[in-house]
Protein backbone atom coordinates (compact mmCIF):
# COMPACT_ATOMS: atom_id res chain seq x y z
CA UNK A 1 0.00 0.00 0.00
CA UNK A 2 3.07 2.21 0.89
CA UNK A 3 4.36 2.36 -2.74
CA UNK A 4 1.10 2.49 -4.54
CA UNK A 5 1.44 6.01 -2.69
CA UNK A 6 4.82 6.69 -2.79
CA UNK A 7 4.53 5.99 -6.83
CA UNK A 8 1.35 8.41 -7.03
CA UNK A 9 3.03 11.28 -4.88
CA UNK A 10 6.02 10.52 -7.28
CA UNK A 11 3.44 11.14 -10.46
CA UNK A 12 4.68 7.72 -11.64
CA UNK A 13 2.21 7.35 -14.33
CA UNK A 14 0.77 4.03 -13.95
CA UNK A 15 -3.06 1.69 -14.25
CA UNK A 16 -5.45 1.20 -11.82
CA UNK A 17 -7.64 -2.11 -12.04
CA UNK A 18 -11.26 -1.38 -10.40
CA UNK A 19 -12.57 -4.48 -8.87
CA UNK A 20 -15.91 -5.71 -8.61
CA UNK A 21 -16.42 -5.22 -5.59
CA UNK A 22 -15.55 -1.49 -6.20
CA UNK A 23 -11.92 -1.48 -4.95
CA UNK A 24 -9.23 0.41 -6.87
CA UNK A 25 -5.15 -1.12 -6.96
CA UNK A 26 -2.95 1.05 -8.69
CA UNK A 27 -0.15 -0.42 -10.59
CA UNK A 28 3.18 0.54 -12.49
CA UNK A 29 1.39 -1.71 -15.32
CA UNK A 30 -1.37 -3.98 -16.36
CA UNK A 31 -0.97 -6.74 -18.69
CA UNK A 32 -4.22 -9.38 -19.14
CA UNK A 33 -3.00 -13.07 -20.11
CA UNK A 34 -6.22 -15.21 -20.96
CA UNK A 35 -8.14 -15.68 -17.39
CA UNK A 36 -5.60 -13.76 -15.46
CA UNK A 37 -5.02 -10.31 -14.83
CA UNK A 38 -1.43 -9.52 -13.80
CA UNK A 39 0.19 -5.89 -12.41
CA UNK A 40 3.58 -4.88 -11.54
CA UNK A 41 4.02 -3.36 -8.57
CA UNK A 42 7.62 -2.13 -6.68
CA UNK A 43 7.42 -5.26 -4.60
CA UNK A 44 7.13 -7.76 -7.69
CA UNK A 45 4.35 -9.07 -10.33
CA UNK A 46 0.99 -9.92 -8.90
CA UNK A 47 -1.89 -12.05 -10.42
CA UNK A 48 -5.70 -11.63 -10.10
CA UNK A 49 -8.35 -14.01 -11.74
CA UNK A 50 -10.01 -11.90 -14.61
CA UNK A 51 -13.34 -12.84 -13.18
CA UNK A 52 -12.94 -10.07 -10.39
CA UNK A 53 -11.44 -7.30 -12.56
CA UNK A 54 -14.51 -4.92 -13.57
CA UNK A 55 -11.77 -3.03 -15.81
CA UNK A 56 -8.13 -1.44 -15.98
CA UNK A 57 -8.15 1.93 -16.36
CA UNK A 58 -4.98 3.27 -18.04
CA UNK A 59 -2.48 6.29 -17.47
CA UNK A 60 -2.68 6.71 -13.85
CA UNK A 61 -4.23 7.70 -10.64
CA UNK A 62 -7.77 8.92 -12.59
CA UNK A 63 -9.26 11.39 -10.61
CA UNK A 64 -13.44 10.75 -10.94
CA UNK A 65 -13.61 13.45 -13.88
CA UNK A 66 -10.43 11.16 -15.64
CA UNK A 67 -11.95 7.94 -15.21
CA UNK A 68 -15.10 9.06 -17.38
CA UNK A 69 -12.37 9.71 -20.24
CA UNK A 70 -9.60 7.79 -19.86
CA UNK A 71 -9.18 4.42 -22.39
CA UNK A 72 -10.76 1.82 -20.75
CA UNK A 73 -9.79 -2.31 -21.00
CA UNK A 74 -13.42 -3.67 -20.52
CA UNK A 75 -13.02 -7.37 -19.26
CA UNK A 76 -15.73 -10.04 -19.05
CA UNK A 77 -19.19 -8.33 -17.36
CA UNK A 78 -20.36 -9.53 -13.78
CA UNK A 79 -21.86 -12.96 -14.32
CA UNK A 80 -24.88 -11.95 -11.43
CA UNK A 81 -26.62 -15.53 -11.44
CA UNK A 82 -23.85 -17.04 -10.34
CA UNK A 83 -22.45 -13.49 -7.95
CA UNK A 84 -25.98 -14.46 -6.29
CA UNK A 85 -25.50 -17.88 -5.66
CA UNK A 86 -22.15 -17.33 -3.64
CA UNK A 87 -23.21 -18.67 0.32
CA UNK A 88 -21.47 -16.71 3.11
CA UNK A 89 -19.58 -18.61 5.57
CA UNK A 90 -19.12 -16.89 9.03
CA UNK A 91 -14.91 -16.44 9.73
CA UNK A 92 -14.90 -19.05 12.61
CA UNK A 93 -16.42 -21.18 9.94
CA UNK A 94 -13.41 -20.90 7.71
CA UNK A 95 -11.43 -20.84 10.84
CA UNK A 96 -12.23 -24.50 11.36
CA UNK A 97 -12.52 -25.91 7.82
CA UNK A 98 -9.26 -24.96 6.31
CA UNK A 99 -7.45 -26.89 8.84
CA UNK A 100 -8.40 -30.48 8.81
CA UNK A 101 -5.99 -33.70 10.02
CA UNK A 102 -3.38 -31.18 10.81
CA UNK A 103 -2.92 -30.07 7.60
CA UNK A 104 -4.29 -27.19 5.09
CA UNK A 105 -7.11 -28.50 3.93
CA UNK A 106 -6.56 -27.70 -0.21
CA UNK A 107 -9.96 -28.77 -1.78
CA UNK A 108 -12.00 -26.00 0.75
CA UNK A 109 -9.37 -23.17 -0.26
CA UNK A 110 -9.69 -24.01 -3.50
CA UNK A 111 -13.87 -23.98 -3.27
CA UNK A 112 -13.78 -20.61 -1.44
CA UNK A 113 -11.39 -19.00 -4.79
CA UNK A 114 -14.09 -20.86 -6.99
CA UNK A 115 -17.02 -19.10 -5.38
CA UNK A 116 -14.42 -16.12 -5.38
CA UNK A 117 -14.75 -15.59 -9.37
CA UNK A 118 -18.00 -14.51 -9.13
CA UNK A 119 -16.59 -11.51 -8.34
CA UNK A 120 -18.83 -11.05 -5.35
CA UNK A 121 -17.05 -9.04 -2.49
CA UNK A 122 -18.34 -11.48 0.11
CA UNK A 123 -16.62 -14.45 -1.94
CA UNK A 124 -13.25 -12.43 -1.91
CA UNK A 125 -13.72 -11.89 1.30
CA UNK A 126 -13.68 -15.46 2.38
CA UNK A 127 -10.82 -16.26 -0.12
CA UNK A 128 -8.66 -14.18 1.38
CA UNK A 129 -9.73 -15.58 4.91
CA UNK A 130 -8.95 -19.11 3.91
CA UNK A 131 -5.55 -18.10 2.88
CA UNK A 132 -4.75 -15.94 5.59
CA UNK A 133 -5.91 -19.07 8.09
CA UNK A 134 -3.74 -21.25 5.78
CA UNK A 135 -0.56 -18.62 6.14
CA UNK A 136 -0.89 -18.57 9.87
CA UNK A 137 -0.98 -21.76 9.94
CA UNK A 138 2.02 -22.50 8.33
CA UNK A 139 3.64 -20.15 10.31
CA UNK A 140 3.14 -21.83 13.13
CA UNK A 141 4.64 -24.90 11.75
CA UNK A 142 7.95 -23.33 10.54
CA UNK A 143 7.17 -23.18 6.95
CA UNK A 144 7.97 -19.89 5.92
CA UNK A 145 7.36 -20.05 2.02
CA UNK A 146 3.96 -21.43 1.56
CA UNK A 147 2.93 -18.94 4.43
CA UNK A 148 4.48 -16.35 2.31
CA UNK A 149 2.81 -17.56 -0.99
CA UNK A 150 -0.47 -17.75 1.02
CA UNK A 151 -0.66 -14.09 2.51
CA UNK A 152 0.22 -12.91 -1.36
CA UNK A 153 -2.49 -14.82 -2.58
CA UNK A 154 -5.25 -13.35 0.17
CA UNK A 155 -3.80 -9.92 -1.06
CA UNK A 156 -5.29 -11.28 -4.20
CA UNK A 157 -8.52 -11.65 -3.05
CA UNK A 158 -8.64 -8.50 -1.02
CA UNK A 159 -5.80 -6.12 -1.57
Amino acid sequence: MASVCLAAAAGISGDTIVLKNGRRITALSVTQEGDKVSYETPSGTLILPRAIVDHVERGGVPSAEASANASTLSLKPPDTAAAASVLSPNKSEIETRVILDGEVDRNYVAQLEGEARSGQAVANQNAAMAHHVASQFEIAHGEMDLALADERTALTYAP
